[in-house]
């Protein structure tokens, strides 16, 4: 061949190339630009010469001034792809620019920079020593064997280990762009609102068993590995863990989108182990050792959606520890030895028990209760999870007879991570208020003092 001249040109995947082809007892020679999306990008194609049946070497690349994928490698015989094997190397600003040529389906991410083995025999592909970076996350291995001898199935099984795992550097910029414009309208959530649907791996089935030795970026989160089985658009994991600083957060998930389902369900069962408070909420001065456990199911295209949908059970229990005095004080309504009290004294955190009843997404406290040296409180109310708005109220006792203390329900408002507690109508700290709460006193209009709850009953029924 001589002179000839490929023109390919691909709008559905965005990607075009003009290259010149010429094949004699030199070799093979193609050459030639192109474009992936807006990026241009140069093609070259070396081969040995065409001739008989002898197996072939090959090298061929695709640069631009983002993307660039390289090979070297060699095939059975001269353009037979059924039977080959070939180093590749890969970078570019996006998961995405390599996935235009390679099509695997693969997703959004940050810049990667990734180098491995791939050979293939007739339906059988076989990837090995895949690592590299993607952003500033680490992969350190990757195998992984494709079979797609059966007719519209493509099977997966493989083993992905990260040496760094960064969640962030699972979105590219664009996601992460409209990640940031959904937190700055609907403020910050608890629940993140990740993709779960499975309709573009609906071909797929397999088994991936993926580990993550450091996560970083996540705070309280420190490793994390799973088993990932994909049978006809159900995807359970299980098992499931993630390492915490300290404890762990371990069970089954399960995203089931069989049967055409417009969007999936999801079901978790989730169980924290040796965690603390302090862990999560970023203050060494309240601490208790905490378990829980989350049992939810509901249907949504996101995590967010789906939980915001559930029915089940939330459950979380914090053991003996610490608390501030005068947060103790004040959660028994206490409001004379709250303010009287310094911000550096610790009064002893006899348990903390939550379990929140969900119910199409409204979850009800049942109960939610705060036990201290100094006194006890009580939230009862709702929790409305597609929003994560709080309409709860408080009450409480002191355990010591106190001159000043409420008696009227305080109520709560905002959000599950920005709560927001109004003191009731003739409570205010003024000296109007402070003259109201001493007539009570006097008037002995004051409800019975707090007695230490059963904790440990109260936990076993809270985490059944």
């Amino acid at each position: 061949m001589r002179n000839l001249i490929l023109d390919y040109r691909d709008a559905l995947k965005d990607r075009r190339a003009s290259v010149r082809i010429d094949s004699d007892t030199a070799g093979f020679r193609a050459s030639g630009t192109g474009a992936l999306a807006t990026e241009q990008v140069s093609i070259e194609v070396r081969g040995a010469p065409v001739a008989g049946r002898a197996r072939w070497p090959f090298r061929a690349r695709i640069a631009g001034p983002t993307t660039r994928i390289a090979v070297q490698g060699a095939m059975a015989a001269p353009f037979n792809t059924r039977d080959m094997a070939f180093d590749i190397a890969t970078r570019g600003a996006d998961l995405l620019d390599i996935d235009r040529v390679i099509e695997a389906g693969l997703f959004g991410t940050q810049p990667v920079a990734l180098a491995g083995r791939v050979s293939r025999k007739g339906d059988q592909w076989r990837i090995e020593r895949l690592a590299g970076t993607i952003g500033g996350s680490r992969l350190s291995n990757a195998i992984a064997t494709v079979d797609k001898s059966k007719p519209g199935r493509t099977r997966i099984e493989g083993d992905v280990v990260l040496a760094s795992l960064a969640f962030d550097d699972l979105a590219n910029d664009r996601g992460l762009a409209i990640a940031a414009a959904r937190r700055a309208r609907l403020g910050d959530r608890l629940v993140p609102a990740t993709a779960i649907d499975l309709k573009s791996v609906s071909d797929v089935d397999g088994v991936l068993r993926v580990r993550a030795d450091r996560i970083v970026g996540t705070p309280g989160f420190r490793s994390a590995e799973g088993v990932l089985t994909l049978d006809n658009a159900r995807l359970t994991v299980d098992p499931f863990a993630m390492g915490m600083t300290p404890g762990s957060l371990s069970g089954r998930v399960v995203i089931d989108q069989r049967d055409g389902k417009p969007q999936p369900s999801l079901t978790l069962d989730l169980r924290l182990h040796g965690s603390r408070i302090a862990a999560l909420a970023g203050d060494g001065v309240l601490d208790a050792p905490l378990q829980g456990r989350a049992r939810l199911t509901g249907a949504g295209k996101t995590i967010r959606d789906a939980i915001g949908r559930s029915s089940g059970s939330v459950a979380l229990v914090g053991g003996s520890g610490r608390i501030p005095a005068n947060i103790a004080s004040y959660l028994g309504l206490d409001v004379g030895r709250g303010a009287l009290v310094g911000d550096e004294r610790v009064a002893a955190l006899r348990c903390m028990i939550l379990r929140l009843d969900v119910k199409n997404g409204t979850g009800r406290m049942n109960p939610f209760l705060i036990d201290t040296s100094r006194g006890q409180s009580r939230f009862t109310g709702t929790v409305d999870l597609p929003d994560e708005r709080l309409a709860l109220a408080m009450t409480g006792s002191p355990k010591k007879e106190s001159l000043l203390r409420l008696t009227k329900p305080v109520p709560v408002s905002g959000t599950i991570k920005a709560p927001v507690m109004r003191l009731p109508e003739g409570a205010k700290p003024n000296v109007g208020g402070v003259l109201k709460l001493l007539g009570d006193a006097i008037a002995g209009d004051r409800p019975p003092l707090a007695t230490d709850a059963d904790c440990n009953a109260l936990a076993a029924k809270a985490l059944r």
